[in-house]
């Protein structure tokens, strides 16, 4: 016969009990842990609701399929390079390169079609080439030391300054036969090919950051990298792995742009990083590392499109469109000051 532990409340200091922990039942408690998500995310995605309702009021056009499916697509590049920089800022680190290796990638392309290359090896070759440049990167953050900084800012300067002499600054068209233009230009049951990939990037990406012991680690390396380190765990690879991830990303996403427009370009991808940069942080993921979240970059990255989207077709100026960057950069930013502020807090 088996019996059922009885379960005893602690005795307070003045001769009460205090309540016992309650059982997790709360639906959106379990959707919180089964994503997550936390409060600031949420208001993120709060914000998002909110921007669709206002543009879908005030902008003719802005609810119909091909409108969104506009949206999805332009978002598509941004969200398949921010997905890798989620590791790469949750490992501590930083990378400024993204754009410039869109530049690159694109321009490598539409060379070597160009020169009779197959696009399938084209193709090949450009991933190479960005797992190239993240292990190139990794190898001085995680084994010379080098900040991450200073190392992606002259990835910045360096990728682009060789699309430009690859490129002469020349555009370098891409035939319209090649099969890799149904990346950007293409369509499966009316879904754009660029987002279907990408929603297979996301997928992946989760699975990595929160199923797998190199997502937790990467999560480690940026809150406490001394302690991983003491429990046997090799961070130089940990680093090294993030920014070949990084790498590989940006370089899907210069293949996406470079379909889409048809052409390689030295100048592809201008502003692209801190995009990127914006809206990994927009989503949530902590600007020192030890904090990240795929669904909170795939958010933030909704939130971005959405309202460059709502803005051009409102009609306003480009100038403007850049301010607004700046402002929601800046509001990014000062919310995850805040939520690490919050987090010291409760760890002391």
């Amino acid at each position: 016969m088996t019996t059922t532990p009885v379960q005893t409340q602690p005795q307070k200091a003045g001769g009460g009990r205090q309540p016992a922990p309650a059982r997790t039942t709360d639906l959106g408690a379990r959707l919180r842990m089964a994503l997550g998500l936390n409060v600031a995310l949420y208001a993120v995605l709060l914000f998002l609701i909110v921007m669709v309702i206002l543009f879908a009021i005030t902008t003719p056009g802005f609810m119909t399929g091909g409108n969104w499916m506009n949206i999805l697509q332009q978002t598509a590049p941004r969200l398949a390079a921010a997905l890798a920089v989620t590791f790469v800022m949750t490992s501590g680190g930083i990378d400024l390169s993204t754009g410039s290796n869109v530049a690159l990638s694109g321009s490598i392309l539409a060379l070597l079609i160009a020169d009779g290359v197959s696009v399938t090896l084209a193709v090949g070759i450009v991933l190479v080439v960005g797992a190239a440049i993240g292990a190139f990167q990794g190898w001085f953050v995680a084994y010379r030391g080098v900040f991450a900084f200073i190392v992606t800012l002259a990835g910045f300067y360096a990728f682009r300054g060789v699309a430009l002499v690859l490129t002469d600054g020349y555009s370098v068209a891409i035939p319209t036969d090649a099969w890799v233009l149904g990346l950007g230009r293409g369509s499966f049951l009316g879904i754009p090919i660029s987002v279907l990939l990408v929603t297979v990037m996301i997928a992946f990406s989760w699975y990595v950051f929160n199923r797998t012991k190199f997502g937790r680690y990467v999560v480690a390396v940026g809150s406490n990298k001394e302690s991983l380190r003491r429990s046997g765990v090799n961070v130089k690879h940990v680093l090294l792995g993030v920014y070949i991830f990084s790498g590989v990303f940006s370089a899907i996403a210069g293949l996406m742009i470079a379909s889409r427009l048809a052409s390689g370009s030295s100048n592809a991808g201008m502003f692209f990083e801190l995009e990127v940069i914006t809206v990994v942080v927009l989503g949530g993921t902590a600007l020192f590392g030890g904090r990240g979240s795929i669904i909170g970059t795939v958010i933030g990255a909704l939130v971005f499109g959405v309202i460059l989207n709502g803005m051009v077709l409102m009609g306003v100026s480009a100038f403007w469109v850049q301010v607004v960057q700046g402002a929601i950069l800046l509001a990014a930013v000062t919310v995850n000051a805040m939520l690490d502020s919050k987090h010291s807090v409760l760890r002391s």
